[in-house]
């Protein structure tokens, strides 16, 4: 029985530690409203770990559109949903070099963005 602890609290380590090697965009915006009677989910949270670009949701959430953008406009568009509360959304973008933004929207909650460079 100790062997298994052990075992399943290597485990939970080394998958804490994968989601440190990612580094973490910052974003901002405006995510929810003072108005709003029901609870407001989270804000959406992005990293970037080499080409890919992971979406955090902490709370459930439907129909996020994300964009990447560079300086001619949209080269990246999709509409995710979380599967549950702390699901994460991998999205296996490959970009040129260079310096993009990355926008999250939600049409009742709000929108979160951030800028990112690829080098």
């Amino acid at each position: 029985m100790k062997s298994i602890n052990t075992l399943l609290l290597a485990i939970g380590c080394i998958l804490c530690s994968i989601a440190l090697w990612a580094d973490q965009l910052p974003t901002t915006g405006k995510w929810g409203d003072s108005g709003l009677r029901s609870s407001v989910p989270a804000a959406p949270e992005a990293s970037i770990d080499g080409n890919t670009i992971s979406i955090y949701f902490q709370d459930e959430l439907a129909d996020l559109t994300v964009y990447i953008m560079d300086n001619s406009g949209t080269v990246y568009q999709t509409v995710i949903s979380s599967n549950g509360s702390d699901y994460t959304c991998d999205l296996p973008w490959i970009g040129q070099p260079g310096n993009y933004q990355i926008l999250m929207v939600h049409g009742y909650y709000g929108y979160q963005g951030g800028s990112f460079a690829i080098e």
